[in-house]
């Protein structure tokens, strides 16, 4: 009789414990850069700060609040990002431009076969830095009178127009070895988001009284949250919840109070 009693008791218990164990499985890893990005992304290396973190991390915390999901950040070198991606080390890379050839690696929101600007995280540009005493200039978004080569972050999204635009690419591993190059005169001009080199430069102006900023702006693109395909096969309502999320909180009063908070508005 006893046990007749406790079975109830029993079976409600395994069902809350397996629900527990649910909700414990949806716990995703997004990955991102050790480089400053401020006010995307603030400060260098793999901490992520606990307090002022970065626009598009704390947009990306309400996006899997609200879809209720618990979010992990891990921050590691771009490269090492893209690969932990390729072989299913994290759940989601940010921020990502798009790129064709990324599509063999990973999933962006997309609308009639186009990335889908409404669900982006956000969008950056893309500038020229040169020495102030050079002869490089723009005639619109294309560099011109580059004798030598142009520095660029590796796997960065500007490269391939750079290339395109018959321009020697130099690619390195970190913003600031490109400064030095450019300072050292090895490279003619670097090609880098303006809200990297921009705050480097402010403080640090031994080096940027040598320096100066072409506009306009070589490129403006917009950037998503990539999705591994593993990810999405496996959580394809989670996956799009978690874009319109983004799409939606970037459209709030909320997302207008974060850019006011990190000094956008």
């Amino acid at each position: 009789m006893n046990s007749f009693r406790c079975f109830p008791l029993l079976f409600t218990l395994a069902t809350v414990l397996a629900a527990s164990g649910a909700e414990a499985a949806e716990k995703f890893w997004f990955v991102t850069t050790t480089e400053a990005a401020p006010p995307y992304v603030i400060g260098e290396g793999t901490a992520v700060k606990a307090v002022r973190p970065g626009l598009t991390i704390e947009l990306l915390r309400h996006a899997t609040q609200r879809v209720g999901v618990e979010l992990e950040i891990r921050r590691v070198p771009w490269r090492r990002a893209v690969k932990m991606l390729e072989i299913d080390q994290a759940d989601a890379l940010f921020p990502a431009s798009f790129k064709k050839e990324r599509t063999a690696l990973g999933v962006y929101p997309m609308k009639d076969g186009k990335p889908d600007d409404s669900r982006k995280i956000a969008e950056y540009s893309y500038y020229a830095y040169t020495t102030k005493d050079s002869g490089i200039s723009l005639d619109g978004n294309q560099i011109k009178n580059a004798d030598c080569p142009i520095g660029a972050m590796r796997l960065s999204a500007i490269i391939e127009q750079l290339k395109n635009t018959g321009h020697q690419v130099n690619e390195e591993e970190t913003s600031r070895i490109n400064l030095r190059k450019l300072l050292q005169g090895r490279i003619c001009a670097l090609v880098d988001l303006d809200f990297v080199i921009d705050p480097f430069l402010t403080s640090n102006p031994s080096l940027g009284s040598g320096i100066r900023k072409l506009s306009p702006a070589i490129r403006t693109k917009p950037y998503f949250l990539l999705f591994t395909k593993t990810f999405v096969k496996k959580w394809p309502v989670r996956t799009e919840q978690i874009w319109d999320a983004i799409g939606e909180f970037r459209r709030s009063p909320a997302f207008e109070d974060l850019r006011k908070k990190y000094g956008l508005l």
